[in-house]
């Protein structure tokens, strides 16, 4: 025999092993795998192996259930916002922030004292606008706010009513807005 034909030999026996260890390892892998989808698995699945149960089983909304994309009327916000309130809400909340007054003042006079005048009595500069384009005056502020308490005018202050008075609820804060519903009370009101 001449060396190459051993060579040849040797090479072919080791293919050959290498095939048969591929093989078994296969088989064994595969075994074992099939072995373990058993009863391991909850009864509740019905797959066999549930790598994602919760893609198969969400909770998903159907007819007849509350929306679960938004929050459910008078949640308290948690993104820092404030909570929308109805008129009715509105008029049992009482004055968080107390003795700001002087700067209600200030601020009916920047952003409230053009349309409802200084005084409140609603002789302001925008008033001639007004009339121009038949709107309705601005309130007189020295009779009306007797009626509402002071979470009411808290409320129109913050929403306004539309469309002849502005929302000042981005313009303003809370405590501003408390503020000026303050110096209402305190120095418009007659």
């Amino acid at each position: 025999m001449s060396r190459i034909g051993v060579r040849t030999r040797i090479t072919a026996g080791g293919r050959r092993g290498v095939r048969r260890a591929w093989l078994a390892g296969v088989t064994m892998t595969l075994a074992l795998v099939l072995a373990g989808c058993g009863d391991i698995v909850p009864s509740t699945n019905t797959y066999p192996i549930d790598f994602f149960s919760e893609m198969h089983y969400s909770k998903a909304w159907t007819a007849g259930e509350p929306d679960g994309l938004n929050p459910p009327a008078g949640a308290v916000p948690i993104t820092g916002g404030e909570v929308d309130y109805s008129m009715e809400e509105a008029a049992e909340l009482e004055n968080p922030y107390g003795g700001q007054a002087d700067l209600g003042a200030n601020i009916f006079a920047i952003n409230c004292a053009h349309c409802h005048g200084p005084d409140g009595a609603g002789e302001g500069q925008a008033d001639i606008f007004l009339q121009a384009y038949n709107a309705p005056p601005a309130a007189n502020l020295q009779e009306m706010p007797s009626g509402f308490n002071d979470g009411e005018l808290y409320w129109v202050v913050t929403n306004g009513i539309d469309p002849y008075m502005p929302s000042f609820k981005r313009l303003l804060t809370a405590e501003e807005r408390w503020a000026v519903v303050e110096h209402l009370r305190e120095n418009v009101e007659q």
